[in-house]
């Protein structure tokens, strides 16, 4: 009786708490880009495709996958590092910021790749990072053997050593992440203007902007580093630049987030949003989209977006939203891991954050069900190589040896496998993201959740709506189909007949008067309806 008590006040509250739900119109509503509207790839050129044989994916393996990204759907290319590097950890510490990795191709070969995808109307940006070199930069070879190097100072030094103070023949150099990678000297102007340089010699090839690593770590002092956030914007309003549309996303690891994102115009265009990714893992993973207390999960991210002071943007910026990437940030592996190979709930992931507000960043392989190897040893297996068939080594290369480990499940996840399978997961992703290309109230709209009415503890709906374009979302976190009867009063859906386009899922719809019901909606699944 006690437990019959407790799942009715539960079901009760998380009905009434719903039916006060509210509408939530997103700042940048009216900033229509490439990158506010598309969908970004996130890619390790050096495990996406192998075109010469040597083991290592590179420039002209992404040129000859070209169809691929395109039919994908994605707008923008994000390039994890291109430049030369120690390659200690995959390219995160340069050696030279202005040369190619010679394993990915020659600069003419990147040029190409440039004009190909922009010929494919992809956009690209390249990571950069400002926070460190490698402890085999040319610069920091200098400073660390002579004391009169005019880079000494380019770095940081102490007479004694401490925990991230690390031995040189000439004092203790700083070193935030490990000793291979010391911290450059960021309050130094002489440094900024070099990075600045950095960022103007690949905006001239012809990239459209960067994804900026580890901002948090760039000085002790939030108003200095707030400082060196403009210095870097300033370059993209000079007079070569600030008509191409460019575009930059900062890596940040603490709130509130508007220290990065300053008043919309001067520091950057977007910033990732790790907390809620962590959420969107751990509701899917678990089929619990509610807190005990009836908390919509879902709605909650999004009224962090538009009204907590830790989270809220401004106009002119957004969120970069996302499952995983190449980093263990959240302590998770790749969804398929994470969700113990339930292929159902890694579509529901996808659908979750790529029909929510920010700008969804899709992991490489992440379409496929990329999978993170059972004998996991650090963040490099979570940049497995790329799997596109079923013969040796997945396809990736015909070289006897992938540079990486090859995923055992390559035979049944694969490119080729799922491009002729309706269901399949890629077939899923490349549905969503072209759906949100095609229907700015999923990228640009307003917000809204629709209350069940009855017992709910396992469905999600919500609204979104910009300029006329109006689509409804509904998720099922559970692992058994469900029945839903949504509430549609304060939508301006309630009057008149609306008629319903399902262009996502599996669903027979019933509309009357306010309320939008269906008999049955799939185990772990999403549905996504268009009004007429």
């Amino acid at each position: 009786m006690k437990r019959f008590l407790a799942v009715f006040l539960i079901s009760t509250f998380l009905f009434s708490v719903s039916a006060q739900s509210k509408k939530y119109v997103m700042p940048s509503n009216d900033i229509n880009k490439w990158y506010s509207t598309g969908v970004f790839y996130e890619m390790y050129v050096r495990s996406f495709y192998d075109s010469n044989g040597d083991k290592y994916g590179d420039f002209r393996g992404v040129i000859e996958k070209i169809d691929y990204l395109k039919k994908l759907g994605i707008s923008g290319l994000w390039l994890m590092p291109i430049n030369d590097s120690d390659e200690r950890t995959n390219n995160y510490d340069p050696v030279d910021y202005m040369a190619i990795d010679p394993t990915y191709g020659t600069m003419d070969d990147f040029k190409e790749l440039l004009s190909v995808c922009h010929n494919n109307g992809i956009r690209v940006i390249l990571d950069i990072v400002a926070n460190h070199t490698s402890s085999k930069h040319p610069f920091f070879i200098d400073a660390s053997t002579n004391v009169d190097s005019k880079y000494r100072n380019w770095y940081v030094w102490s007479d004694k050593k401490d925990k991230k103070y690390h031995e040189s023949p000439t004092g203790f150099y700083y070193a935030h992440f490990v000793n291979t990678k010391p911290d450059l000297n960021l309050e130094n102007p002489e440094v900024i203007e070099y990075l600045k340089g950095v960022m103007r010699f690949w905006l001239d090839v012809g990239v459209d902007g960067f994804r900026f690593d580890a901002v948090t770590n760039f000085t002790d002092s939030e108003e200095k580093n707030q400082e060196i956030f403009r210095e870097f914007r300033k370059v993209l309003y000079e007079d070569a630049y600030k008509d191409k549309d460019l575009f930059i996303i900062a890596e940040a690891s603490s709130i509130p987030y508007s220290k990065y994102l300053g008043n919309g115009k001067d520091m950057f265009n977007a910033v990732f949003d790790f907390r809620a990714a962590s959420g969107f893992m751990r509701m899917v993973k678990n089929g619990v989209p509610f807190t005990k207390n009836g908390v919509n999960l879902v709605e909650d991210i999004v009224r962090k977006y538009a009204e907590d002071k830790n989270f809220s943007v401004v106009n002119g910026t957004f969120y970069g939203t996302l499952l995983t990437n190449h980093d263990l940030f959240t302590g998770q592996f790749r969804p398929f891991r994470e969700f113990e190979g339930n292929i159902e709930k890694a579509k529901l992931a996808g659908s979750l954050y790529i029909t929510l507000p920010g700008i969804p960043f899709v992991y490489y392989g992440e379409e496929i069900a990329l999978d993170t190897p059972t004998s996991f040893k650090g963040d490099r297996f979570l940049r497995c190589c790329m799997q596109w068939d079923d013969s040796a080594n997945a396809g990736f290369t015909t070289n006897a040896k992938s540079w990486n480990i090859i995923n055992q499940n390559y035979p049944d996840y694969n490119v080729k496998k799922m491009e002729g399978d309706e269901n399949s997961i890629l077939n899923h992703y490349r549905k969503l993201i072209n759906i949100r290309k095609e229907n700015t109230a999923l990228s640009l709209g307003s917000f809204q959740s629709l209350p069940t009415i009855g017992k709910n503890e396992t469905i999600i709906a919500y609204y979104r709506e910009h300029e006329g374009n109006k689509i409804v979302v509904i998720h099922n976190f559970s692992a058994k189909k469900g029945k839903i009867k949504l509430d549609l009063t304060g939508t301006g859906l309630e009057t008149g007949s609306p008629q319903f386009e399902t262009l996502l899922g599996d669903i027979k719809l019933s509309v009357k008067k306010n309320v939008l019901s269906s008999a049955s909606i799939n185990a772990n699944s999403s549905v996504i309806l268009k009004v007429k």
